[in-house]
């Protein structure tokens, strides 16, 4: 999970965006990289894709 500060990373995301567009990775965008834009953000949705007993849960995160 990238944080982007400061749009540091905004090249990267249009890239891949355009190749999940494009249909050019193996998992839909937001299953194997979800971007923050800020570090509270970030650990919000590590908070809730993480089960109560540790285990992860594999839910689709926002894009």
């Amino acid at each position: 999970m990238p944080l982007n500060t400061a749009g540091f990373h905004d090249g990267l995301i249009l890239k891949l965006r355009r190749m999940d567009e494009l249909g050019l990775l193996p998992l839909p965008l937001g299953e194997p990289v979800f971007v923050a834009d800020t570090a509270a953000g970030a650990l919000t949705t590590v908070e809730k894709c993480v089960g109560t007993d540790g285990e992860i849960v594999t839910t689709r995160l926002p894009t």
